[in-house]
């Protein structure tokens, strides 16, 4: 059994905090867990070893009052909204034991995803999902606290003018408009957002061979996850600072 967490809107520093939580929960519990979340305002979220003054324009971050995160995988800075549904699965480590397997796997669902609602989508290696050619998921994972968290975006519509404003151009190969970069609205047409998720969350039951059920956070979690959304997500020195650990 896979336990479905779905909050809806939450601010960007408890998403981390959560993701982390779970993967701590998770030496606790038996169920793998899947969460399902919106980040409620403009963010930044930056891969765990990324130095922020090299990777964005932080005078642009502050200027448009847009909020850093640092989450626990690497990889580069993307910007999320409320326009993007984010998913994050726990495990274990024996069920996705290959870092390759795991993009396969968990990228292959959401395919399988957007397909069950007419979007023809393909599974680019290592870890994006393209329409049309163009990229409108990417992922990342975590191995750590001995959980494996794997998330990632889908982007049901983007404002490119705002990414390409934020994210320096040094941290891309060539400029935003031209990384094929998209969205679901752009390539297909409007989609609601409680449409991906249930399609989502059905994709990933057949995936795994798992019934996912619906849940919510246990008093553990919830409290793991306002102490480290307290102590570490939320403060600026954490996101902002160019060395970091755990």
């Amino acid at each position: 059994m896979i336990r479905l967490l779905d909050p809806g809107l939450m601010e960007p520093w408890m998403t981390v905090a959560v993701d982390e939580a779970l993967a701590l929960s998770r030496q606790k519990r038996c169920e793998d867990t899947l969460h399902l979340y919106v980040r409620d305002r403009p963010t930044i979220s930056l891969g765990y070893f990324q130095d922020p003054q090299t990777s964005v324009d932080m005078e642009a971050v502050d200027r448009h009052g847009v909020s850093l995160v640092r989450r626990m995988s690497g990889g580069s800075a993307i910007y999320t909204d409320s326009d993007q549904l984010i998913y994050s699965l726990v495990t274990e480590p024996d069920r996705l034991p290959d870092r390759d397997l795991s993009f396969r796997l968990v990228c292959g669902a959401l395919v399988s995803a957007l397909g069950s609602l007419g979007i023809d989508a393909e599974y680019k290696h290592p870890n994006d999902v393209l329409v049309n050619g163009r990229k409108v998921s990417g992922s990342a994972q975590a191995r750590c606290h001995g959980a494996v968290v794997i998330h990632g975006t889908i982007v049901l519509d983007v404002d490119l003018d705002m990414v390409s404003c934020l994210l320096r151009p040094r941290e891309r190969s060539e400029p935003m408009s031209y990384l094929g970069m998209s969205s679901l609205k752009r390539e297909h047409g409007p989609l609601s957002m409680d449409n991906l998720k249930r399609s989502v969350t059905k994709a990933f039951s057949e995936a795994f061979g798992e019934e996912i059920v619906p849940g919510a956070l246990t008093t553990w979690e919830r409290d793991t996850a306002d102490t480290l959304c307290r102590q570490r997500y939320s403060d600026p020195k954490y996101t902002r600072s160019i060395s970091i650990g755990l």
